[in-house]
């Protein structure tokens, strides 16, 4: 035999739980709708961004009245727009350490290599013709091949 808990049907209760819900459907806020920009407004709200990344009330106002937008909007719009300025520089940075780091790289290995033909060039070693050590055989000695680096070119980063 199964007990009902008389607790959860009592009229006090569901009174209770109907009054919560009614409560929260009308005082719910609804989230205003995104705003779609025109192309006009776009290009004024990013040409004074491009000439000041942040706005004073009246400057605010100024624009906000301009070009047909509520002070909120535009204020919106510019921590908007200044998060993904961070972003942009905070990514073009990274880009530039790394390919610092490949040109420094890269000029270390020339570097790395241009001593080691230094030294080599100084000495001549009699080995047979068909010594395993690469290079070029002349009669007694072995002159060695050194790979050049790319071309200087090839070390700036392109833009």
């Amino acid at each position: 035999v199964l007990k009902q808990n008389h607790l959860a049907d009592s009229p006090a209760l569901l009174l209770s739980s109907a009054l919560r819900y009614d409560y929260a459907l009308r005082h719910l806020r609804r989230r205003k709708a995104r705003t779609v920009f025109s192309d006009m407004q776009l290009e004024g709200l990013e040409r004074k961004f491009r000439s000041q990344k942040y706005l004073s009330v009246p400057e605010r106002l100024d624009i906000a009245t301009g070009l047909g937008l509520s002070e909120t909007q535009v204020k919106t719009w510019f921590q908007n727009r200044r998060m993904k300025w961070k972003k942009q520089v905070l990514e073009e940075e990274r880009v530039r350490k790394m390919r610092s780091r490949e040109a420094s790289s890269n000029s270390s290995d020339y570097s790395a290599q241009s001593k080691e033909f230094e030294s080599d060039q100084h000495r001549v070693v009699d080995q047979p013709d068909h010594s395993p050590r690469s290079g070029i055989h002349i009669q007694h000695g072995v002159y060695p091949i050194i790979q050049l680096p790319p071309p200087y070119s090839a070390l700036i980063p392109l833009l």
